[in-house]
């Protein structure tokens, strides 16, 4: 069990969403959803900087959240006054890419959700010694978004990483350690030209998919207070989504030697 940390109870949340294209693009609808929702029940709501230095193509209008108008516009700054003038949603878009440097000089943030296709970007950011940087922020959180053609994961953890403490999340460098072999992951990255290439990638509704799933696990923190599962795995048949409990047997099947000796 995770509880609700305590400065969300009642000051504005500070988001930082890494990626608005796919799943980035889907998880801010969905962000927007929670902050509308929490603001009606009393709550300050979030705060939001989304970073993305892509512009807008013909093939992303097929299976992200943009139309052919949008096209040649930056993804984030777009967005963000789009959620802003028609939502209300707080924050700004900027049309540059997140690094580990950036996020440690931005003045501090409760929670970061990345949704990027480079391995690179989660291997930076895993690797960065938050500490030695005099990171103050050692409570924040990282929700990592990733999917496949058809299947895809949603894992939250501590940004700083779990240092052998039971009550802290594992994050998705924690539990997927070959992620930081970004290099090897990297390799056949390559952009769509074409909506057929982009369909044939990933299929239509993956990302969304995966956007609700963390989505719906945000929301249960901050509407409930407390979480039972830190993540969920999108299955490409059969059960369409299975639950990352918050418990030793979990951990311990991941490697994490750790929580084995602790429970």
């Amino acid at each position: 069990m995770f509880v609700l940390p305590h400065q969300w109870v009642s000051q504005t949340i500070r988001v930082v969403l890494a990626g608005a294209g796919g799943s980035g693009s889907e998880m801010l609808d969905g962000l927007a959803r929670i902050d509308r929702a929490i603001r009606a029940l009393g709550h300050p709501g979030l705060r939001m900087s989304v970073y993305d230095p892509d512009t807008v193509s013909e093939t992303n209008t097929v299976r992200q959240r943009f139309w052919p108008a949008d096209v040649g516009q930056n993804k984030a700054e777009l967005l963000m006054h789009r959620y802003g003038t028609f939502g209300g949603l707080a924050g700004r878009g900027f049309a540059s890419p997140v690094t580990a440097d950036l996020l440690a000089a931005s003045g501090g943030f409760d929670l970061l959700v990345t949704c990027v296709d480079k391995a690179a970007v989660r291997a930076q950011i895993g690797a960065f010694d938050w500490m030695a940087k005099g990171w103050p922020f050692r409570e924040a959180l990282w929700l990592d978004l990733g999917n496949g053609a058809r299947s895809g994961q949603v894992v939250l953890g501590h940004l700083t990483g779990w240092q052998g403490i039971p009550e802290r999340l594992p994050n998705v460098l924690d539990l997927f350690p070959e992620l930081r072999d970004a290099e090897r992951l990297d390799a056949d990255d390559a952009p769509s030209c074409s909506a057929a290439e982009a369909l044939a990638a990933q299929d239509l509704f993956i990302n969304r998919w995966v956007a609700v799933a963390a989505c719906d696990l945000l929301w249960q923190l901050v509407r409930r207070g407390r979480i039972s599962a830190n993540g969920f795995f999108i299955n490409p048949t059969g059960t369409r989504v299975s639950e990352l409990a918050i418990d030793a047997r979990t951990r311990a099947s991941f490697g994490l030697v750790a929580w084995r000796e602790a429970a």
